[in-house]
């Protein structure tokens, strides 16, 4: 058993990457800031115990379970450092399965088509029952394979686990939900800045809008979303413009549109909370 954290990265330029960490310190591993992902996400907590919050929703995670996660959804991940930890991540992006003949694109279906923070939890009794454990861990052997067919042989994998998590989503299985908490006061906060996120808007107006203490309201969001309001509003803003600069808007306007009035202000705030510039991010969707 591993004493300290071990990190092994296979990245695809088919779209998609994985990896595995373990070890006994999580320290190093663990995800305690808000953080976002441009591309579906599928993190598999093989061993250990902690909590995901999503969007204001808190899921309990223990050996087996699964969280899933699409490029909209902000999460912040605590993991017992006191414990072994062990998790195989797997991001890929919404183009991965353009190098299939026919369009796979419904099989996205389990990320996108549900409430921001809903549904994000498949619980190891479900993993084990549709043998998802078992496909996940083949396909990180295969991505190790110095096979000239690796790539088709992780693609398919890829694609065998996606339907799979396409027919749970179809079942709406009660079971996906468990171990979730939430507040009322900041579902409808979250409500309200998902609908509002373009306009100026800061800390004063919301607690202004449901009629709360302002110091009460931010300790509160912090709590349940993991961050702060006005961080939520960037990143929903950064989540909008990532969203119509894919569909064709140029990156000035665009950068309006998310709500930036300022586009000195924009290129910093973006590149501070994505690691690259929008300039970047636009080169890396046309690959």
């Amino acid at each position: 058993m591993l004493k300290n954290f071990n990190r092994t990265s296979f990245e695809s330029d088919l779209g998609y990457e994985i990896t595995h960490t373990a070890g006994l310190s999580a320290e190093n591993s663990t995800i305690s800031y808000p953080h976002q992902t441009p591309q579906f996400m599928l993190y598999y907590f093989i061993h250990g115990s902690g909590n995901i919050k999503i969007e204001g929703k808190n899921y309990h995670i223990n050996d087996g379970d699964i969280i899933i996660l699409n490029p909209s959804e902000m999460f912040c991940c605590s993991v017992d450092a006191n414990k072994y930890h062990e998790r195989i991540v797997l991001h890929f992006t919404d183009n991965m399965l353009n190098h299939f003949p026919k369009d796979c694109s419904n099989l996205y279906s389990p990320f996108l088509n549900r409430k921001k923070g809903a549904s994000n939890h498949i619980s190891s009794e479900m993993v084990k029952k549709h043998g998802i454990d078992t496909i996940i861990k083949s396909l990180y052997l295969s991505v190790q394979s110095s096979s000239s067919a690796k790539e088709i042989l992780v693609l398919c994998k890829i694609t065998e686990l996606l339907c799979i998590l396409r027919e749970i989503s179809e079942k709406a299985d009660s079971q996906r939900t468990i171990n979730s908490t939430e507040n009322t006061v900041i579902n409808n906060v979250l409500e309200y800045l998902n609908n509002h996120f373009r306009e100026e808007i800061n800390i004063d107006t919301v607690a202004k809008e449901f009629n709360i203490d302002k110091s009460y309201l931010s300790h509160l969001f912090k709590d349940c979303v993991g961050t702060s309001v006005w961080s939520y509003v960037i990143f929903r803003r950064i989540s909008y413009f990532n969203d119509i600069v894919n569909k064709g808007v140029n990156i000035e306007q665009a950068s309006r549109l998310a709500g930036f009035n300022n586009y000195s202000n924009f290129f910093r705030l973006y590149k501070k909370h994505t690691g690259i510039t929008p300039t970047e991010y636009k080169k890396q969707k046309k690959m």
